[in-house]
């Protein structure tokens, strides 16, 4: 039989009706790729894609878009590859220590700087305070135990001494000097006898006037004003003239 004959050339037309591809979805499932990027080959690449009479619908053949795929796979892959690493973030630079600012892992342990915690403060600042409420409360009574006094001490206190001139820090003065025996009085009275050092007698010194006046201890203290701000001082010191207890 013929290749011209009508039997051969049914064959051939089935044959080319067999491997055509009719929308541009069939295209892009052929070569495995989006609608998008298959427009595109068309543009750019040449991509063997044909229109019908009316230009509203696309065909291609399998066996051409095949040749055309050899010849261009491996420009195809080298371009898709670029497009993927321009894709990625790019990489964050390291950080570089300046004048100022040492290397985490170039400082010696024990020697990095951390800001200490809020609650540590605050248990630290409770601790601090428990302790001081029961220094107050048992100190007296630890120290007779432990430490007890022969008889009744007799403090002397002095009155405090203006520094300054000024006559508010004078007033200061005389305040500290009355709120210092009042609160004295009332720590251990059967324990502590606390009298103030009459004015003629401060007058004489701590050591001249306490012969007088048979006391144990002195406590003397000094007012200095300067402007909005007051330095007190106050120190306790033996009937004999050797050191100062604080």
């Amino acid at each position: 039989m013929g290749e011209g004959s009508p039997q051969s050339r049914t064959q051939a037309g089935d044959r080319r009706a067999s491997e055509r591809l009719d929308s541009w979805k069939e295209i892009a499932a052929y070569v495995k790729r989006e609608i998008r990027t298959v427009q595109r080959w068309e543009k750019s690449l040449g991509l063997p894609v044909r229109r019908l009479a009316d230009q509203q619908g696309v065909f291609a053949y399998k066996s051409e878009l095949d040749i055309w795929w050899r010849e261009r796979e491996t420009k195809i892959q080298e371009e898709e590859a670029e497009a993927d690493r321009r894709a990625l973030p790019a990489p964050t630079p390291p950080e570089t220590a300046t004048s100022n600012q040492i290397p985490e892992e170039t400082l010696i342990p024990g020697q990095r700087h951390s800001k200490p915690s809020p609650y540590l403060l605050v248990s630290v600042a409770l601790a601090l305070l428990l302790v001081g409420m029961g220094l107050r409360e048992f100190g007296p009574r630890i120290q007779e135990k432990f430490w007890p006094q022969k008889g009744r001490v007799m403090l002397a206190v002095v009155p405090f001494k203006n520094l300054s001139g000024d006559p508010e820090a004078q007033r200061i003065a005389e305040g500290l000097t009355e709120e210092t025996i009042s609160g004295l009085s009332r720590l251990r009275p059967r324990l502590l006898g606390v009298v103030e050092l009459p004015p003629p007698l401060a007058a004489l010194g701590p050591y001249d006037s306490d012969k007088s006046l048979k006391t144990d201890y002195l406590l003397e203290g000094t007012v200095r004003r300067a402007g909005d701000k007051v330095g007190i001082t106050a120190s306790r010191l033996p009937a004999e003239p050797r050191f100062s207890f604080w």
